[in-house]
């Protein structure tokens, strides 16, 4: 095997171990109500990031991994977004009863 594809293995390899990382560290959370769907999301992707399929569907073009600051970024955009949404839903409904 080629030592571009060898290297290939090994950053997909690492990107599985972090999904599995992050399912590992909610599960080993103390808090009260844990997101257990995003453990499964997860794993589902860590599953995905080992399989040639997965990877070649889902990420055609080159590999990449995000560093801390665009992983914050990324992270601040989909919190505003989340937050945003949910107040939106909320000035909706209000007056409804569940």
């Amino acid at each position: 095997m080629e030592p571009e594809r060898i290297e290939l293995v090994r950053a997909w390899l690492k990107k599985a171990d972090h999904d599995l990382t992050n399912a590992r560290i909610v599960l080993e959370s103390n808090e009260a109500e844990r997101p257990f769907d995003t453990v499964c999301f997860h794993c589902q992707q860590a599953a995905e990031d080992l399989s040639p399929y997965g990877v070649d569907v889902r990420y055609p073009d080159e590999f990449y991994l995000p560093n801390e600051q665009e992983a914050q970024q990324a992270y601040a955009l989909a919190d505003e977004v989340l937050r945003y949404i949910q107040g939106k839903v909320e000035a909706f409904t209000k007056g409804f009863s569940s």
